[in-house]
């Protein structure tokens, strides 16, 4: 036995003390009296296997805390926005950083429940999230690091997402249910007039709410979401919501671009780059990274690495010898060659112009028939470093090729991008 092993037994039990006993035994409990506390030297029992620990004395036992708060995991377990300062408390980010998820819940959730009014839905899908937090609360308490900060983050994001689908509420207001005994999620909710005014009140108050002039990630949790609910709406075959959502996006996203320094081009237009964009050669991003230089996570870095992975299979795909990917890829460079023209932009707003044209094309040019028959050598085109922008690419590319009314289950894209998703 290991004081370090029950330590971390009892943490992720989620329970506040871990107690050593009888050189092998491991006890986990919430109550701890003061008045119970003897001097240390009465724990002088090694442990087995570390005889430079103690494991209690004769009648006696050794304490430690976990850090883990009784009182925080009931606010988990009932909803309470305040849960996420516990989370903050036991683990920390760098100070500033936007993949602070303990700060960007807290607001997010206080904002959601408080000021919208589109029904107990809200409350029950905040419950969600914050019991599924607790799993990463339990966690031994450490200052993360940046990466570690952002894999916390996208799992916030993706848990957000996945409890908005399934909490379902009874006798909510909805325009339609398909459940035989009335029950409603998040999104069937959204589906009445009055409820999408109070859903898109909130939205604008969150934008109201957001640091001026910082990188402030609860845009982007905003973001993601007003992408989950166009998206189900859309296998829903309800549109009438379009134009609400669309200006919500709008406006988060100019939000979004007021965080990011408007640049001039480093070099001026090639025209020997123009040909490269209108024969579909992925060299082309080459010379958009020298006249818009953004680095190895922006944009072009990025998709040069996802062109030079579609040239690799296209030959290969069953279909017409693999046309439509050339028709993607054609169709992208079509579209990014007019932003690489332009005499001013920004990184981010050149990312989300690549992302939509993405989309668009292979909405267009692309079936889900033809991405099923060939996902395994799409899901080796798509193998590329995982960088911010290739995730959100790939989750677009799936589920706006790969998902239809009845639902897609399809594949994983490796190495950091760990997709594995069933639409229903």
């Amino acid at each position: 036995m290991y004081v370090q092993h029950c330590y971390v037994h009892c943490s992720y039990e989620g329970y506040e003390y871990a107690g050593l006993l009888d050189e092998r035994t491991c006890a986990c409990g919430n109550d701890q009296s003061e008045s119970n506390i003897v001097p240390s030297s009465d724990c002088s029992t090694s442990c087995i296997g570390n005889s430079n620990e103690r494991c209690g004395g004769p009648g006696r036992v050794s304490v430690i805390k976990t850090g883990i708060d009784a009182d925080c995991l009931a606010k988990a377990d009932s909803g309470d926005c305040d849960f996420f300062d516990c989370f903050n408390h036991r683990h920390t980010c760098n100070e500033g950083s936007r993949y602070d998820i303990g700060r960007t819940l807290k607001r997010y959730c206080k904002i959601r429940k408080f000021l919208s009014k589109i029904g107990f839905v809200t409350e029950k899908v905040m419950e969600c999230v914050t019991r599924g937090m607790v799993k990463k609360y339990k966690q031994l308490p450490v200052t993360f690091s940046d990466s570690l900060c952002k894999d916390t983050f996208y799992y916030g994001k993706k848990l957000m997402s996945q409890c908005k689908k399934s909490t379902k509420v009874a006798g909510a207001s909805s325009r339609s249910s398909s459940s035989s005994n009335n029950e409603v999620d998040f999104f069937q909710i959204l589906k009445t007039p009055e409820n999408m005014a109070a859903f898109k009140s909130s939205v604008d108050e969150m934008l109201a709410e957001a640091d001026t002039g910082a990188e402030d990630s609860v845009l982007y949790l905003l973001e993601g979401e007003i992408d989950d609910i166009a998206r189900q709406f859309g296998l829903d075959d309800y549109h009438g919501a379009d134009a609400s959502l669309d200006e919500m996006k709008t406006n988060i996203r100019n939000r979004i671009y007021d965080m990011f320094p408007v640049k001039k081009p480093t070099k001026g237009i090639d025209s020997s780059c123009e040909e490269l964009a209108r024969t579909g050669r992925c060299e082309f991003y080459s010379c958009f990274e020298k006249r818009y230089p953004c680095g190895p996570d922006g944009f072009a870095l990025s998709f040069q690495k996802v062109c030079e992975g579609e040239s690799r299979v296209k030959n290969y795909l069953k279909s017409n010898n693999g046309k439509p990917m050339g028709r993607v890829q054609s169709c992208v460079m079509d579209a990014m060659l007019e932003v690489y023209q332009s005499s001013e932009n920004s990184c981010k707003r050149i990312e989300y112009s690549a992302l939509d044209a993405y989309r668009r094309c292979y909405t267009e040019h692309m079936d889900g028939g033809f991405v099923a028959e060939n996902q395994y050598l799409l899901t080796d085109a798509y193998t590329v470093p995982a960088a911010n922008t290739l995730q959100t690419l790939a989750r677009g590319l799936i589920t706006d090729t790969l998902c239809d009314a009845n639902g897609t289950p399809l594949y994983e894209i490796r190495n950091g991008l760990k997709i594995r998703t069933a639409f229903t």
